[in-house]
C-alpha cells in the first residue's frame, strides 16, 4: 500500500491509495496517513481515494475504522470515496457503510466536508 497526497492546498488534504490495502502492508506501514497528516493532525480534513486500491482484506478494513475514528475523536473528517464496487460490496455486508463516511466520488465527497469549497 502507498498513500500518496494528491492535493494539499487549502483546509481538505487529498490522498490516494495505490495497491492492497492489507495486512502485509499494514504491517510495515500502520502509521503511513499520520505520517501524511504531518502538522495537520487528525483535527483536519481528509479525503481518500480509494479508486487505485488493487485489494482491502479484514486488516485493511479495521484500518479504515481505526483511522475514521482517530478523525472524529480528534474533531475532523475522513471521507473515503470512489470505493471499487467489490469493496463497497464488503463494506455493505460489514454494514462499515453505516460506520465510515463514504462518497461516490471526489465531488461527493466534498459535500461531505463542512466549509469545503466544490
Amino acid at each position: 500500500m502507498e498513500l500518496n497526497v494528491l492535493s494539499g492546498d487549502g483546509p481538505v488534504l487529498h490522498v490516494g491509495v495505490e495497491g492492497a490495502v492489507s495486512m502485509a502492508a499494514l504491517a510495515e506501514q500502520s502509521e503511513s496517513l499520520a505520517e501524511l497528516l504531518k502538522d495537520r493532525g487528525y483535527k483536519t480534513a481528509v479525503l481518500l481515494n480509494l479508486a487505485n486500491a488493487e485489494q482491502i482484506d479484514s486488516a485493511g478494513m479495521s484500518w479504515l475504522v481505526v483511522q475514521h475514528k482517530r478523525f472524529c475523536d480528534a474533531g475532523g473528517q475522513f471521507v473515503i470515496h470512489s470505493v471499487p464496487y467489490t469493496v463497497m460490496e464488503t463494506f455493505k455486508v460489514m454494514r462499515l457503510d453505516r460506520v465510515l463516511n463514504l462518497a461516490d466520488n471526489q465531488a461527493e465527497a466534498m459535500k461531505l466536508v463542512p466549509g469545503a469549497a466544490g
